[in-house]
């Protein structure tokens, strides 16, 4: 028999508290162990603005250490599935700059 995990949305932690939308670790939910995996939920303007603009089912890649945000300016919700290597840490993994997140 194969081993896997399977989990709902539902039962994993949102991280984002009072801010608009979700944002949910899976990675820690499924146990994954060299990848991590967080589900976004973007309500219209939501986010912080940046220069590039995606469509439906396209992906980009941002290296490490580049200061980056997520901007949904569609009518629905943006839905995102942003993959990462997995750290131990992800807190300690970057470096926080003030005022980056409207509130």
């Amino acid at each position: 028999m194969s081993e896997y995990q399977v989990v709902k949305l539902e039962d994993v932690e949102d991280w984002l508290g009072d801010y608009p939308g979700e944002m949910r670790g899976i990675t820690y939910a499924i146990g994954a162990e060299q990848v991590a995996i967080t589900y976004r939920r973007m309500p219209q303007h939501t986010g912080r603005e940046d220069v590039i603009e995606l469509g439906e089912h396209e992906a980009i890649r941002v290296p490490p250490h580049t200061w980056r945000g997520i901007w949904n300016d569609e009518p629905a919700d943006a839905e995102l599935i942003i993959v990462s290597p997995r750290v131990d840490d992800p807190s300690g993994d970057g470096e926080t700059l003030e005022n980056f997140w409207p509130l």
